[in-house]
Parts: structure tokens; C-alpha cells; sequence
């Protein structure tokens, strides 16, 4: 978020950047805010993920850097520090995140879609962008927490510039670095256009360039401003640490300024910066009356307070050079770790970046480190893995966004569905953006469910907004949720990595669902938490069974669902519960998908006592025949799941792949030694001619 208000003032102001052409050059870019810039400037029209398009912007841009002969370095950190000293900030974000959804939810009966916007990016958009980079062979360095300060430090000691949309790094101080060749790029100045030169130094055939403007701050409304007072600037009008602290005297100034003529509109946020920066200049020589002056109507606690989040706020806009290279240099190309060791050496004892030195890493993921896990934590690994080497295909796991970050209509893609979308749309869709918009991290930030104060604090918020919609308790939920998640491991006396430490938000969700189905709301339909915890059992299991390495192990923990369904088979009405679980498990739709379905199907019985869950419940929303064949044939669906879906699926059915779908079913039958009257529950597939 930076600075409030300041790139827009900045940006009233046309003198305050310059021309400047990028060829030939190394620059550092901050992804997150690149690859959100970079998807809204795409301006997609179509519904849902549209990752290949995405890909092909994504691809578009880093040909071009090759063609300028630009060695781009990116750089994707958090949104929290390790203090914690931004965790109020964090709880803001989100809480008002979740205000504007609820009040966008209200909305859903409005057919235009432009009141209904909000900017949303598709959850792996961050995966497709990273994937384009590393095809390219361009650098990616993935850091834990909010590194802006560490991200401007080493554009200034590369000597180029930093591209990003943050605010704050108006304010970073270089003075102590030897900076020549830095400029800060605002992002919506980097025009990503390629011109041609006649000629070039460096004698390469078609010379080409990026035309961008750089913030020259000498001739900026903050030019007589000393570069120290930056910092002071940022925590009056206030950033993501300070709330805006205004003494009395610029509110004066602000009113003074309400008189003048002034070429600009004077919005609130516009005086309020000039006032500000005109009581600092007034007052630069004598930092004691400023202080005096921000902190006089607060009690001794609060000042005390205050001046210790103002040191905080000030350390975030120091370049900190000796943290740079230890963990960033062994990530960069020889070339580029020769250049900044010969700029580093200036600054610290030669032997600080000795190999010893270099060896110990600060912080920081690493490229291989993201490659076997995916910067997307929250999704299960298993589903990451499918969407990268399904080469970007459109997938199931956007199902509740849509085009451009207009939300909250249900648009599926490549999906048969007879059944309303409205009919799923209430009360369920609102539970999952709880989870998934707020419990969620920012899908384009390392940072979050690891925070178990994150967890706890966002997910009782969460249930505060959402009480109406849940019928729940918020304030006990989370201490319920961990007990009820204990009940099931004593119960059934399963393993507990089924319940993924690195899934949490699966967990919260799973708890969602049983609170809102043990809720009054269903107190006629005689639901307890014994049947409830039967039902999750086997959601939690049906959900992970996919991830399982062993093949005999995913069966046997197949035929556990099974039997545990069969326990209360009759009194839910489900005549085959095999088909019912079989229902559930397809290594596409994983987490999310699966209970979705489970959801609808679950609500329309406990509802409705006459209708049965069957099969072609869930049919509806699985994906048309192209995807059921190219998870059969790339052997991620199994063939008892694919015989059971061909049967009732759409598409043009193959004689072939029935024939080879029918024999195996007997085959893993018998190998989940089931009895014969189980077997006897599965219709087995005819052949056609």
C-alpha cells in the first residue's frame, strides 16, 4: 500500500519524472506488484482463470526484454515482517477485504457488471507468471517477509533501476550507497513498448529500447525536502505501519490552503500532503519542535508508543546494505555477482563476503525450493504440481471468480451443468470466500497461513463478518475448531498428517462446513455431531487420498471411505455409497471442488429427505470428456472413478476406453476385497457396439 495518497500527488505533477531509455541494462522488479500491474493491464475479457492468456502477455513482455537486452532481476516477498510489527495493518487489509465482499454479495442480483468490480487476480496467476520467468532463464528470488527496503538496495548497489507500484519507494534513502545508474520506475510508467535505436554502444544488430519515466526528485514537489525528512513524510500522512498522526498546525495549513487558487482538485489527501510537506520544510532545521508538536495531546503510554512505531517506520526506509549480499548474490549470474562485489566492497570489509559469509543465508526461498513446492502455499502441492504440467489449462480451481475481478457469479469453466448456479450461489459461495478471500493469504505473497496469530486473528474476523450468513458463534469457533479437528483424530484413530499442517485453510474450511450443517438451520434434519463427524472423516481423507504416493496405499484409504460411509448409508438415504465417494475423488477438482460438491449434494438431502444423492449429483460439475481423457491417459484418474463418470457423462463415448474401463473395474474390485454385497451396489458398464 505505501505511502497514503502520495502517487497521486506525485503524479498531478509531470516535472517530477523524466525520460529515460532502457536498453543494454540490468533492472530489479518487484513481481508481486509486476504481475498484478501486468494482469489488469491485459485487460482480460473472457471468464475465469484465463491462464494462457495470461502466459502469452506474460511471455510477450519478457521477449521484449530480451530484445532491449535487459537482464531483469525479480524479487517476490511477503507482507509481513517477523516482529509482527505490521500484524494490525495485516488484520485492516483483510477485515475491510471482507467488508467490501459482504457488501458486494449484496449486490448479486444486479445485472451490470461494473458494480460489482473489484480487483482480484485468479488464485495462480502468480504460478504462471514465475513459470514464464524461469523459461526465459531470468532470476526469481522469493524472500519470507516484506522486502521493499532490501529490494531498492540492491537496484541502488547494482547501480539501476527498481520498477514497482509501492509508494514507499519514493521515500527510500541512498544517500550512503553509491547509487549512480538507480532511478525508481513507478509501474504505470514502465511502458513495456519496444523502439528501435539506429545504432548502439554495445554494436548489437536491431538495437532496441523501453521507453519509461523515472521519479527525479530533484525536481519533484518534495525538492526541498532533505532526503532524511522522507521517512518523517511517510509516518505523518501514514503508512502500512503509522495511522495518519496530523498535529494541529497542518490541519491550520490545511485550511489556509482551501483559499488559494490551485491548478489542482484540492481532495483532502491533496492538502493534507502539501501542508505537510510545507510544516516540514518550515521546520527542518529544528526536529525537536516537530516531534514535540506530533506528540503533545498523547498521554506518556501513547507517546512512548508512538515514538517507538516512528523509529520502526523510519528503520523500513534505510537502505540496509549489509544485509544484501549474503542471501541474494549466490542467486544472481557471475557477471552480475562480480559487479555488485566490486560496488560492495566499498561499503563493508572484504572479508564479510567471503564464501563463509555468503553461505549464510538471511532468509529467503530459493528458486529451487519454490520449483518443488509452488510460492502458492495454501493450494495443496498436489494441486500446483497438475497445474503446471497441464501446460495452463483453464482448471476448476477458479470456479467462483470471474472476468477481471468482477466476482461472485458462478461461471464454471469447461463444466456441464443442468443445475442452477443460483441454487449453489446461497448460503455456501459466501462460506468459501470467507475462507478463501480472507483465511487465504494474498495469493501473490509468501506470507500468512505460517502466522498462527494470522490465523487465529483473521479467521475470527472472518466469522464476525459472516455470523449472519453462518449462524455461528464467531468468538468460540476457533478453539471449537480445534477441538472438533482432535474429536476426529480420537475417533477414528487415524493418522494426523491427513489433516495437513500445510493445508490449514482446509481445515478451517472443513470446520466451516460442520458448524454451518450443525447449526439450527438443520436441527429438524436430526444432523449430530457424531454423523457430522463421520461426514468430515471422510471429506478430510477423499480430499488428501489424491496425494498419496503409494497406489496401494490411495486404495486402501479408498475402501476406508467406503466402509466408513457405509455406516450411515440408510439413514442418509444412499443407496450406493461407493458411487457416492467415488463422487468425490478426481485428482483435478482436489480440495475445494470436492466439497463444494459435497456441499450441494449434502444440502439438497438434508432439505429435501425424499431426493437421492446419486451419482450424476456430482457429474454435473465435473469437466467435459477432453479433461476426463487426459487425466485417464496421463494415469491421474482412476480407472474405477473413469468408469463410473463415462457412464454418466456427455461427451462421445469410445468403444475402446469402455471396454478397457469395464475390465478394470473388476480388476480393482477385487483388489479392495470388497464382498459381494458391495460388489453387487456397483453397476458394472456395458459395452456398446
Amino acid at each position: 500500500m505505501g505511502v497514503k495518497g502520495l502517487t497521486t500527488f506525485l503524479s498531478k505533477n509531470p516535472s517530477s519524472y523524466n525520460d529515460i531509455h532502457l536498453h543494454n541494462t540490468t533492472i530489479v522488479i518487484d513481481l508481486c506488484n509486476f504481475a498484478s500491474h501486468l494482469y489488469a493491464k491485459a485487460a482480460m475479457s473472457q471468464y475465469t482463470g484465463e491462464y494462457l492468456d495470461y502466459a502469452a502477455e506474460c511471455s510477450l513482455i519478457l521477449l521484449n526484454f530480451k530484445l532491449c537486452k535487459i537482464e531483469p532481476i525479480f524479487i517476490i516477498d511477503g507482507s509481513h515482517e517477523p516482529d509482527n510489527e505490521k500484524f494490525d495493518e495485516l488484520i485492516r487489509r483483510r477485515y475491510n477485504s471482507m467488508q467490501e465482499l459482504k457488501e458486494k454479495q449484496n449486490l448479486s442480483c444486479i445485472s451490470d457488471d461494473s458494480q460489482m468490480n473489484m480487483q482480484m487476480m485468479p488464485k495462480l496467476a502468480m504460478e504462471v507468471i514465475v513459470r514464464q520467468i524461469q523459461d526465459f532463464d531470468h532470476k526469481c528470488i522469493t524472500l519470507d517477509y516484506e522486502s521493499d527496503s532490501e529490494t531498492s538496495a540492491l537496484a541502488a548497489i547494482l547501480g539501476c533501476p527498481v520498477v514497482s507500484g509501492d509508494s514507499d519507494f519514493y521515500c527510500f534513502n541512498h544517500s550512503i550507497v553509491p547509487s549512480r545508474g538507480y532511478c525508481f520506475i513507478p509501474l504505470p510508467l514502465f511502458n513495456t513498448d519496444i523502439h528501435y535505436l539506429e545504432r548502439c554502444d554495445c554494436n548489437c544488430i536491431n538495437p532496441s529500447y523501453l521507453s519509461v519515466k523515472y521519479y527525479c526528485h530533484d525536481r519533484s514537489p518534495l525538492r526541498n525536502l532533505p532526503l532524511s525528512f522522507l521517512p518523517l513524510l511517510s509516518s505523518i500522512i501514514g503508512n502500512d505501519t503509522l495511522s495518519p498522526r496530523l498535529p494541529k498546525a497542518i490541519f491550520r495549513k490545511m485550511d489556509d490552503l482551501k483559499s488559494r487558487p490551485m491548478s489542482n482538485p484540492q481532495t483532502f489527501s491533496h492538502r493534507r500532503l502539501v501542508a505537510t510537506i510545507e510544516w516540514l520544510e518550515t521546520n527542518q532545521n529544528n526536529p525537536s519542535h516537530i516531534l514535540e508538536q506530533l506528540t503533545r495531546e498523547q498521554d506518556d503510554m501513547s507517546r512512548h508508543e508512538f515514538i517507538k512505531l516512528m523509529n520502526y517506520s523510519f528503520r523500513q526506509y534505510f537502505i540496509p546494505t549489509h544485509l544484501i549480499a549474503p542471501y541474494i548474490l549466490p542467486l544472481l549470474s557471475i557477471e552480475t555477482q562480480q559487479k555488485l562485489q566490486v560496488r560492495y566492497t566499498s561499503l563493508i570489509p572484504a572479508s564479510d563476503i567471503s564464501i563463509n559469509a555468503l553461505q549464510q543465508f538471511l532468509t529467503g526461498a530459493f528458486p529451487e525450493f519454490y520449483n518443488h513446492f509452488g510460492i502458492t502455499s495454501s493450494w495443496p502441492t498436489g494441486v500446483v504440481k497438475l497445474f503446471r504440467e497441464s501446460g495452463f489449462n483453464q482448471t476448476l480451481l477458479d470456479a467462483l471468480y470471474t472476468k477481471n475481478g468482477v466476482t461472485f457469479r458462478s461461471y464454471y469453466e469447461d463444466v456441464l451443468h443442468s443445475i442452477s448456479s443460483a441454487a449453489i450461489a446461497l448460503p455456501f459461495r459466501k462460506i468459501f470466500y470467507a475462507i478463501f478471500c480472507f483465511i487465504e493469504p494474498n495469493p501473490s505473497k509468501l506470507v500468512g497461513m505460517n502466522n498462527e496469530n494470522i490465523v487465529h486473528e483473521t479467521f475470527l474476523q472472518g466469522m464476525k463478518i459472516f455470523k449472519g450468513d453462518l449462524k455461528i458463534e464467531y468468538q468460540k469457533d476457533y478453539p471449537i475448531a480445534c477441538s472438533f479437528l482432535q474429536l476426529l483424530e480420537n475417533r477414528f484413530n487415524f493418522q494426523s498428517e491427513l489433516l495437513s499442517n500445510d493445508e490449514p485453510w482446509l481445515n478451517f474450511a472443513i470446520c466451516l462446513l460442520v458448524f454451518h450443517m450443525a447449526s439450527s438451520d438443520y436441527k429438524s434434519s436430526h444432523i449430530d455431531l457424531q454423523r457430522v463427524s463421520d461426514i468430515t472423516l471422510c471429506i478430510i481423507i477423499a480430499t488428501h487420498i489424491n496425494l498419496i504416493e503409494s497406489e496401494e496405499s490411495r486404495w486402501k484409504q479408498l475402501a476406508f471411505i467406503a466402509e466408513k460411509y457405509s455406516q450411515f448409508a440408510d439413514s442418509m438415504d444412499i443407496k450406493r455409497p461407493l458411487d457416492f465417494v467415488l463422487n468425490m475423488i478426481s485428482i483435478e477438482l482436489q480440495a475445494l471442488y470436492q466439497i463444494l460438491k459435497f456441499i450441494y449434494a449434502l444440502c439438497g438431502t438434508l432439505q429435501c429427505p425424499s431426493q437421492k444423492i446419486s451419482v450424476e449429483t456430482g457429474v454435473n460439475f465435473f469437466p467435459s470428456g477432453r479433461l476426463f481423457h487426459f487425466l485417464y491417459h496421463k494415469k491421474m484418474l482412476p480407472e474405477i472413478i473413469f468408469s463410473r463418470l463415462i457412464e454418466h457423462s456427455k461427451f462421445e463415448r469410445s468403444l475402446s476406453l469402455y471396454n478397457y474401463a469395464k475390465i478394470k473395474t473388476g480388476q480393482i474390485l477385487a483388489r479392495l476385497q470388497f464382498s459381494p454385497a458391495s460388489y453387487s451396489k456397483i453397476t458394472l458398464i456395458e459395452g456398446k457396439n
